[in-house]
C-alpha cells in the first residue's frame, strides 16, 4: 500500500520535542508538517484565510484581551513563564526585581525584633515590680521598727537611718519600674503600626498589582494584547523602539487607562 505524498516521508516531526527549551509547556507545541507538493502549494498560494494555525490563535487572544479592556475588567494572571519573561526584561531595563522581597523582609524581621524586645522588657518589668514590693516590705518593718517604743534609743536611730536608706531605694526603683513600663507601651505601639503595614501589605489592592514592578497597583492596559501595567512601567516600556509588551512582546500600538471602583 502506497501512502498519500502528504505522509510519505518521516513522522519523527509530529513527535519531536520543542527546540526551545523555554518554550512554555502551556501551550501546545506544533512541529512544523514535513515538505510536501500540498503543502508547498498552500506556501506559494495561501489558505485562503490570513489568521490560520497559531497565528489564528494568537490574533484571537489579543481580540478577547481588547474586549477586556473595552470592559474594564482586570486581565488574567500571568503565568509563571511570562512572569520570568518580564522579570528578565525588568532587569535589562534596569528596574528593581527585589524591591517588594526587600521590603516584605525588612517587616518581618522589624515585627519579630519589636515582639521580642517585648518579652524582655515585660519580663524585667515583672522582675522589677518584685523588688520594688521587696523594697516596700523591708521598709515597711523598718518603720515599724522604728516606732517599736520597746526598743532602745540606738536602735531607733539605726531603724531611722536605715528607713531614709529604703525610702531612696523605693523612689529609684519606683521611677525605673515606671520607666520600663513606659517602654514596654512605646513597644507595644510600634508592634501595632509594623502589624497594620504587614496588614496592608497582604490585602487585596483595590486594583491588582503590576506584574512587572509588584509594588504599584495597574493604571493602564497596553493595545492591542489587554495586558495592564502601572503607568510608570509602561513608560517604561514605550521607550523602547520597538515599543514590546513586556509579557507577550506584542507591538503595543498605545495605552488606555483604567479605573476600578
Amino acid at each position: 500500500m502506497q501512502l498519500p505524498p502528504a505522509l510519505d516521508g518521516p513522522l519523527s516531526p509530529l513527535f519531536s520535542p520543542p527546540p526551545d527549551p523555554g518554550y512554555p509547556m502551556s501551550q501546545p507545541y506544533l512541529p512544523s508538517a514535513p515538505s510536501t507538493p500540498l503543502t508547498q502549494y498552500m506556501s506559494r498560494t495561501g489558505s485562503g484565510d490570513e489568521n490560520d494555525g497559531y497565528t489564528q490563535e494568537t490574533d484571537m487572544s489579543a481580540t478577547e484581551d481588547a474586549d477586556v479592556v473595552r470592559g474594564f475588567t482586570p486581565p488574567r494572571r500571568p503565568s509563571p513563564e511570562e512572569l520570568r519573561r518580564a522579570q528578565a526584561w525588568m532587569r535589562d531595563l534596569g528596574l528593581d526585581v527585589d524591591g517588594v522581597r526587600a521590603v516584605a523582609e525588612k517587616v518581618q524581621q522589624a515585627n519579630e525584633g519589636l515582639s521580642a524586645e517585648k518579652e524582655r522588657l515585660e519580663a524585667a518589668l515583672e522582675s522589677l515590680g518584685a523588688s520594688v514590693q521587696d523594697w516596700e516590705d523591708a521598709l515597711h518593718t523598718v518603720r515599724m521598727g522604728a516606732d517599736d517604743p520597746k526598743g532602745s534609743e540606738a536602735e531607733r536611730r539605726c531603724l531611722l537611718r536605715a528607713e531614709e536608706g529604703l525610702q531612696e531605694a523605693v523612689a529609684l526603683a519606683q521611677a525605673r519600674h515606671e520607666g520600663m513600663r513606659e517602654e514596654v507601651v512605646a513597644v507595644d505601639a510600634r508592634i501595632g503600626v509594623v502589624q497594620e503595614l504587614v496588614g496592608h501589605m497582604h490585602e487585596a489592592p483595590p486594583a491588582p498589582w503590576c506584574p512587572i514592578c509588584m509594588t504599584r497597583p495597574v493604571d493602564v492596559v497596553a493595545q492591542p494584547c489587554g495586558h495592564a501595567f502601572c503607568r510608570r512601567c509602561a513608560g517604561k516600556m514605550t521607550q523602547n523602539r520597538r515599543r514590546p509588551c513586556f509579557i507577550c512582546r506584542t507591538h503595543c500600538k498605545g495605552t488606555l487607562a483604567l479605573h476600578f471602583s
